[in-house]
């Protein structure tokens, strides 16, 4: 079971005595990975979004969510994965105006979901944690059909077992806190000079946060930014963007990259994670952690 929460606007987690928070990752990821490499091994489904996981910490009967670009006539593989305190894992998926389309709500600790768009479109992609014995760490994907380029599966258990060993070692005091119902971790398979971005980050309250990215066995250079929102909803993706203030970056030469900044819960925040330099397009995930 994982420790107790406090309140605090969103929950904020504290770390189980005599273990890390990042030991809750390894059998989601292996789970996640397994279905992932058989949807890219056999069917040749890819992950085509630069987000294309995401996930955190949810507390029972709470949610995250991430928005998707999504072609009409195409059919999207979506799945959520948890930890053993997963007892009821749902999936919806809804349209701009918020209407819900689909969903798998069946009782277990997975939920599966295939969906065809009628129209190209912004759909938003809801994982649940309907019931549970503790907060659990979901971990949410969405795959597409694509000419098979190279295993997408493989990469991404290989940069999720990297994201493991990395946080594993900044955890060596086993002091590390996770932000519940938000999102604190996501990535995806990015081609090498490009970068991903998620935005509307909120926190929610004053605190010095790490940020970290990883990429698969095959990039050589990651690298992570933080940035200070203009406003809630207005942000430039691009990784060399001036218009929002840097929190805080890591642009060093190495397969890892990782940041501190200060953070307020008056403010909207993004996260940008680039794939300077990979033998072929390489899985890059972030993470986003704080201290007790």
């Amino acid at each position: 079971m994982k420790g107790s929460v406090i309140t605090l606007v969103i929950l904020l987690a504290i770390a189980s005595c005599g273990a890390s928070l990042f030991d809750y990752f390894a059998p989601i990821s292996t789970s996640a990975g397994e279905y992932a490499r058989n949807l890219s091994n056999n069917q040749n489904y890819v992950f085509e979004h630069h987000a294309a996981i995401f996930g955190g910490l949810v507390s029972e009967d709470n949610n995250i969510s991430m928005t998707y670009n999504l072609q009409e006539g195409r059919t999207y593989k979506l799945f959520v994965f948890g930890d053993e305190d997963a007892v009821d894992l749902d999936i919806k998926i809804y349209d701009e105006d918020d209407t819900e389309l689909a969903s798998d709500v069946s009782v277990g600790e997975t939920a599966y979901l295939d969906f065809t768009p009628d129209q190209d479109g912004i759909y938003r992609v809801e994982a649940i944690n309907y019931e549970s014995e503790a907060n659990v760490f979901l971990l949410c994907g969405i795959m597409a059909p694509g000419n098979k380029s190279n295993n997408d599966g493989e990469l991404f258990s290989q940069a999720f077992t990297k994201m493991i060993n990395f946080g594993l070692e900044l955890d060596e005091d086993e002091d590390i806190d996770f932000y519940v119902d938000t999102i604190t971790f996501s990535g995806g398979v990015i081609a090498e000079e490009e970068s991903g971005c998620v935005y509307d980050l909120s926190f929610p309250v004053e605190a010095t946060v790490y940020v970290a990215a990883v990429g698969s066995d095959n990039a050589t250079d990651v690298d992570i930014k933080m940035t200070r929102q203009e406003s809630r909803g207005e942000v430039d993706t691009d990784w060399y963007a001036d218009d929002d203030e840097e929190v805080c970056a890591d642009s060093s030469i190495d397969d890892t990259a990782l940041a501190q900044g200060e953070v307020t819960p008056d403010d909207s925040y993004a996260v940008k994670f680039r794939n300077y330099a990979s033998e072929g397009d390489a899985f890059v995930v972030y993470f986003i952690v704080t201290e007790d």
